[in-house]
């Protein structure tokens, strides 16, 4: 018999061994008397995101927002360091119309990149709500934003989306 007639023997009867031992081939019964378990079924997505929470120390509702970066992360308020993935928070009043000015600062020591803002109605950016230019670093943009209603928006730089996202909070 040839080799490669073989070898494909060998990898079928393997294959159909881990099959049949995958499926608890043998015949014989393994009834103890107990019921078998039930299985959970979930209708839950097991890679959904998680909901969207309101970060801590979110700063009053305002409808002319402020934002700026710190080289590829959301700065603080005052602007100058960086905080942690969905610790950014915006916070806008519902039913009004909003501006968000963003300032794309160059600063010293810290590698510049080009960001935008953008606004999803859910952790999977999956509903886009507004979609802000791209802007290249020393540059600045307000962007202007429909009226929201109330509940928790994701923000986020389009381009740098796992380390620039925040919050938007509208209440």
């Amino acid at each position: 018999m040839p080799v490669q007639e073989r070898a494909r023997r060998i990898v079928t009867l393997v294959v159909l061994g881990l099959l049949v031992g995958a499926c608890g081939g043998g015949g014989g019964s393994s009834d103890n008397g107990s019921a078998p378990a039930a299985q959970e079924s979930s209708t839950e997505d097991p890679f959904a995101l998680p909901p969207l929470e309101e970060p801590k120390d979110c700063p009053k509702p305002a409808t002319d927002l402020e934002l700026t970066n710190y080289g590829a992360s959301w700065a603080n308020e005052k602007g100058n360091r960086p905080v942690d993935q969905l610790e950014r928070c915006l916070a806008a009043p519902s039913g009004k119309p909003l501006t968000i000015a963003f300032e794309n600062g160059k600063m010293e020591g810290v590698i510049s990149l080009a960001h935008n803002v953008a606004i999803y109605a859910d952790p999977s950016s999956t509903e886009l709500i507004m979609k802000g230019k791209v802007i290249d670093p020393g540059k600045s943009k307000t962007y202007e934003v429909d009226a929201l209603g109330g509940g928790l928006y994701l923000f986020k730089c389009d381009l740098h989306p796992n380390t620039m996202k925040g919050v938007l909070v509208v209440e």
